[in-house]
């Protein structure tokens, strides 16, 4: 196709990258007119001065030709918002801009898939804030109490760390149900409660956004008939049924339930399956969500639980919709995202469950025996 050259954006020392990783309604247009910009001028300069090199490294014509080929921007479906690409009237000044627009996106991707890797303290999030990587336990996942949590809730909750407000890992972010459901029983100083960062998005917390993000999303309660119950273990199976895969928005073929017992210990792990021809990889990388958790069962209430990621390598990942049961080789990185320990109501466990696999079906298909199906429909507030 086309060899453009781009620059590199490094979130410890570009502006803009940091902008974008920090604003959760980051749109790089903002800054195309005269300004003033005022606490955002590095940003701006930023763009400008990057802006200039893409034109002079690649020529206008290359440009302009870019966006000629770029079908959102001809239809003006994109970020810039509904004016369709004009080559005349915008030339390779919006063409460049574009350009950099679509880096940014890549770049914060590129982020997102390498942070399913251990953070190190050269990440920006535990360069900027002292005293947070030696905070964290041999997971990397912060111990949290009730001092972490924003007493100025938003529905995209923040965790506070001396100075600083911290985002939930890329992994765990869009799963905002799930991170207010953790940040509610931090509050609880009988439960050992923890979470993964964002490690590389921090902002002071004297200035910390805050924002309502509102959407749907229902609540499980186990249901404790067969759940202790030592002599009911094994594996089993689940996929999703062949006529429900073009009418769910979530690719997504089985999940394998492990129950085993340890002495007075009922162990569960549940593994999510998706499909590796429709399922977006991410870094040569697909995810699939795991979830570990412990009953007492003489005692009759769980003790711990956490959500992970499990990331396998695409050349090796076979599993289609007509194949759900072929190798999706190796586990070449594990990312625990949060984790839970004490004891842990039925309520809130059956919550955290659905939370941590949202959009999968079969988790509540699968559960049926011991989880409350009613949905109880309303908006995150």
């Amino acid at each position: 196709m086309f060899d453009v050259w781009l620059p590199e954006l490094n979130p410890l020392t570009s502006p803009l990258l940091r902008e974008a990783l920090d604003d959760r309604f980051f749109r790089i247009w903002t800054f195309m007119g005269d300004g003033p910009y005022a606490l955002h001028q590095e940003v701006k300069d930023e763009i400008e001065s990057l802006i200039a090199e893409i034109v002079e490294h690649n020529g206008a014509d290359l440009l302009v030709e870019l966006a000629l080929n770029d079908g959102p921007l001809v239809r003006g479906s994109t970020m810039r918002g509904p004016q369709p690409f004009d080559a005349q009237r915008d030339g390779a000044r919006v063409a460049a801009w574009r350009q950099l627009e679509l880096l940014v996106q890549r770049t914060r991707q590129e982020l997102a898939t390498r942070a399913v890797y251990d953070p190190s303290i050269c990440n920006r999030t535990y360069a900027t804030v002292p005293g947070l990587f030696g905070a964290l336990d041999k997971r990397f996942l912060l111990p949290l109490s009730p001092e972490n949590v924003d007493d100025e809730f938003s529905s995209d909750p923040l965790v506070l760390f001396g100075d600083h407000a911290l985002f939930a890992h890329p992994l765990l972010r869009s799963n905002r149900e799930l991170i207010a459901d953790v940040m509610a029983l931090a509050l609880d100083e009988t439960l050992d409660v923890r979470i993964a960062v964002d490690p590389d998005a921090v902002v002071p917390r004297a200035t910390r956004p805050h924002c309502g993000l509102f959407d749907y999303w229902f609540g499980i309660r186990v249901d404790q008939t067969t759940l202790d119950d030592p002599q009911i273990v094994g594996r089993t199976r689940h996929e999703r049924r062949v006529d429900r895969h073009d009418l769910e928005t979530f690719p997504l073929l089985a999940i394998d339930v492990i129950w085993s017992v340890q002495d007075d210990l009922k162990v569960l792990e549940i593994t999510e399956t998706v499909p590796a021809d429709t399922h977006e990889a991410r870094g040569g990388l697909i995810f699939n969500r795991y979830l570990h958790a412990i009953r007492d069962w003489r005692q009759r209430r769980w003790i711990h639980v956490d959500g992970a990621i499990k990331a396998h390598q695409t050349a090796d990942y076979k599993a289609t919709r007509h194949n759900p049961s072929a190798t999706k080789g190796a586990v070449v990185a594990y990312r625990k995202l949060w984790r839970i320990d004490g004891h842990i109501s039925d309520e809130d466990w059956g919550r955290l469950l659905g939370h941590h696999f949202r959009e999968n079906e079969l988790v509540i298909e699968s559960f049926g025996s011991i989880l409350d199906e009613r949905p109880e429909a309303g908006l995150m507030t």
